[in-house]
């Protein structure tokens, strides 16, 4: 079972990992974490405490993330499926 407190530790770790680290690295890198990933991970948080953290938010999908990829991808907002279909229409 998913320990969601672990989860959400891991979550605000790395958040405080990229607030250090974003002004000494390429302004590419700094970009991609604030468009990307910094709002993908405060979405996941924010998740957690709504409590719907672990289910996808793909159109009409809401099936449940295997907690196998949220231990991997603690911030995964999308099932495998739903990951693959975004990535093959981008």
């Amino acid at each position: 079972m998913l320990d969601l407190q672990k989860q959400e530790k891991t979550l605000r770790d790395k958040l405080k990992y990229y607030d250090e680290v974003i002004k000494d690295r390429p302004p590419g890198y700094g970009r991609f974490k604030r468009n990307i990933s910094i709002p993908r991970i405060r979405r996941a948080l924010q998740k957690i405490a709504d409590g719907t953290y672990g289910y996808c938010e793909g159109e009409d999908c809401e099936k449940r993330i295997p907690d196998e990829r949220l231990q991997s991808i603690p911030a995964a907002l999308l099932c495998l499926e739903c990951q693959q279909a975004f990535e093959e229409n981008q």
